[in-house]
């Protein structure tokens, strides 16, 4: 009898909701850490693998990058390159002797040479003209091996180059792997400290069980496309209890639909924002009589649109400096008409009041 089993939820929290799968044949039992689990139900490939691609936002994409391992790979290639540049210089010294020296700057001569002393295979050759086809052949070899690991070699740095770009993943994708990736027994299953018991009751055994786990955080890179956040937007999705209102509650993973949703209202939030600090700017200015404190409230205005702006923009410094500017010369602009508008109605009422 084998039986098809989903992954199934360890608390309320959990990432997935069960959800009894069709019963068919058998009896295969396979260990898993400490336990015996259902042979289908044991495939901690299959269930995570399951897990992640059911993901809409990719943010559970989830992968060391093996930085120590892939660093000491690009000692050894260089290494290797090292010692074949020292082999290159010593058969260029032993060909000089042997008055060869118009093959070290002819690529002709020196593939033709090479080529003729691999197809010759008379036995009575003169012992100079061995020698010569036998630094022929091994520099012929020689640079083959160069031209194959140089590739490797720059293909391997450019490769390291792409993966250091990647993004670091968000703590509470970490945190929802892990609840994933580690599923304790229902009776002694803790959704706060998963990671201690990630040796035991990991869906993943040997030594992959602990890829999630402290130690490797710094490893860990996502392969979700890069979306710019504001402030703001990370902050929100920071908050768990926040971010349980846009995870689908079959599935315990986020809701495409809800989390656009999301987006759409907090750049409701940062449009009202701005509309409020303008209009609120000016009906503040207008209605302010005293000059002192229409420039006091003019330097705290400012300094409350640029942290708005850096708070729930993706703004660059230089932008942020710019629209400051902006905003700051809208204001003056409109307390100097509002000085003349009074200045010149104070002039009036004087002169009517003189005569």
């Amino acid at each position: 009898m084998t039986s098809t089993t989903e992954l199934r939820p360890m608390s309320p929290n959990s990432a997935v909701d069960s959800h009894a799968g069709p019963a068919i044949s058998s009896g295969t039992q396979t260990p898993v850490g400490r336990r015996t689990l259902p042979a289908m139900e044991a495939d901690g490939y299959r269930l995570f693998s399951d897990f992640i691609s059911s993901d809409p936002l990719r943010s559970t994409t989830i992968f060391r990058r093996f930085d120590r391992l892939a660093i000491r790979n690009l000692l050894y290639l260089e290494s290797e390159l090292a010692a074949l540049e020292s082999e290159v210089e010593r058969l260029d010294l032993d060909m000089i002797p042997e008055t060869m020296i118009n093959h070290l700057g002819d690529w002709t001569i020196l593939k033709a040479e090479a080529e003729y002393a691999e197809e010759d295979t008379s036995e009575n050759i003169p012992e100079e003209e061995a020698k010569k086809q036998e630094l022929m052949i091994a520099r012929m070899r020689l640079v083959k091996k160069i031209r194959a690991k140089v590739k490797e070699y720059h293909e391997a740095l450019k490769l390291m180059c792409e993966i250091f770009a990647l993004e670091r993943p968000e703590r509470d994708d970490i945190e929802t792997n892990g609840r994933i990736f580690v599923q304790p027994d229902e009776d002694d299953y803790d959704h706060d400290h998963w990671e201690a018991k990630a040796d035991s009751h990991a869906i993943i055994q040997g030594a992959m069980a602990l890829h999630l786990c402290k130690k490797n955080r710094k490893d860990l890179c996502t392969l979700a496309p890069q979306v710019e956040r504001d402030p703001l937007t990370r902050h929100v999705e920071s908050k768990h209890q926040l971010r349980s209102i846009i995870k689908d509650k079959t599935t315990g993973m986020i809701s495409l639909s809800k989390w656009k949703r999301m987006h759409k209202v907090i750049t409701w939030i940062s449009v009202c924002l701005v509309v409020v600090w303008l209009v609120g700017a000016i009906v503040g200015l207008y209605c302010w009589r005293s000059d002192t404190g229409r420039l006091i409230l003019l330097s705290v205005l400012t300094l409350g649109f640029a942290f708005s702006i850096l708070w729930v923009t993706t703004a660059r410094r230089h932008d942020i400096f710019a629209s400051t500017a902006a905003y700051a010369a809208v204001l003056v602009v409109f307390i100097g008409s509002t000085l003349d508008t009074a200045g010149s109605k104070g002039s009036t009422s004087a002169k009517s009041s003189s005569r």
